[in-house]
């Protein structure tokens, strides 16, 4: 999208960037077409730094089909991926960015060095669910366990922060939590999730020294006038049978 590309992204230490969001790579999809001031942006940001994964355009997209354009946009093209082919080429470097195509994802973000922003390097990684949400100097993950059983994992974080914390949204307690460093910079943190658990792990800047654990304190509340069925949320812990309290 031009617009975005143009008004929206903005380019640092050769990633794009939107808003408080950094992304490491651009991928392009297959067989597409593309206007010409689009590709002339393209060419800017390869040259400025970005990786672009993906092949050449396959047609110009114009209303009007403009001669000049045509050739223009065919040289452009010639300039970025040049004699790539996918298959005995597969990446170009371009000004001080790079382009590569007819490799796998997984090899292209080995090559640029970029880890899953979250994993727990067990093949069912999957049965944990998770979003991140960057503000400020936090990297706030929500982590939560799909299946109807206990699950132990480490867990590794793209987050480069020192001080972690973790905030169980059942009980509204917070918990100074320890993680360690791996070589690849990442954190990782070993957890054990009870059935379809969730938890979210806070990681902030700090003076990078080791993290005591402390248990965070919980809030009763006692209540003593009710009346009426109390019934419960289960969520994989099997069936409850409601409570009638009359008195």
């Amino acid at each position: 999208n031009y617009d975005i590309l143009t008004n929206k992204i903005a380019i640092k230490n050769g990633k794009l960037t939107f808003g408080n969001v950094t992304f490491s790579l651009l991928t392009l999809p297959e067989n597409m077409g593309m206007e010409l001031a689009t590709l002339v942006r393209l060419e800017q940001l390869i040259k400025a730094g970005v990786v672009v994964y993906g092949p050449k355009p396959t047609k110009l997209l114009s209303m009007h089909g403009n001669k000049n354009n045509a050739i223009r946009f065919n040289q452009l093209i010639e300039n970025i991926w040049g004699k790539m082919d996918g298959a005995s080429v597969k990446e170009r470097s371009y000004g001080t960015g790079k382009i590569c195509w007819g490799e796998s994802m997984k090899t292209v973000l080995d090559k640029i060095k970029l880890k899953p922003d979250f994993e727990t390097l067990s093949a069912d990684t999957a049965n944990c669910l998770y979003t991140h949400r960057s503000l400020g100097n936090e990297d706030i993950y929500f982590v939560f366990n799909q299946q109807d059983k206990v699950n132990i994992r480490d867990l590794y974080f793209r987050s480069v922060n020192t001080y972690g914390k973790e905030y169980n949204p059942m009980d509204c307690s917070i918990t100074t939590i320890i993680f360690s460093k791996t070589t690849d910079g990442r954190t990782k943190v070993p957890f054990t999730f009870e059935p379809r658990e969730s938890r979210i792990f806070v990681f902030e800047k700090g003076d990078g020294k080791v993290i005591k654990l402390t248990t965070g304190s919980k809030e009763v509340t006692e209540i003593t006038d009710f009346k009426g069925i109390l019934s419960f949320d289960t969520r994989g812990y099997g069936k409850i049978i409601p409570i009638n309290i009359i008195s």
